[in-house]
């Protein structure tokens, strides 16, 4: 049952990305804008674009850090 409501899930966003989609490249061919794939895999990748930032930004900062630490105790 939770397989058939997952099928379900997926064909309506899949659907739901295609229409945004093709709207999103009529209007980007009218105006000469580039066009893309997927509407929902730019999206993500916008996220998952800020969410690299963000982790390299902490990673960088805890770096900094530690090396100030050790250099401290060295």
């Amino acid at each position: 049952l939770i397989g058939l409501f997952k099928g379900i899930g997926k064909f309506v966003l899949s659907t739901i990305d295609n229409i945004a989609t093709l709207i999103y490249n009529v209007i980007a061919n009218i105006f000469g804008f580039d066009t893309t794939d997927s509407v929902g895999g730019s999206i993500m990748g916008f996220f998952r674009g800020i969410g690299e930032t963000v982790n390299n930004f902490i990673c960088g900062i805890r770096d900094i850090k530690f090396s100030r630490v050790s250099s401290w105790i060295i």
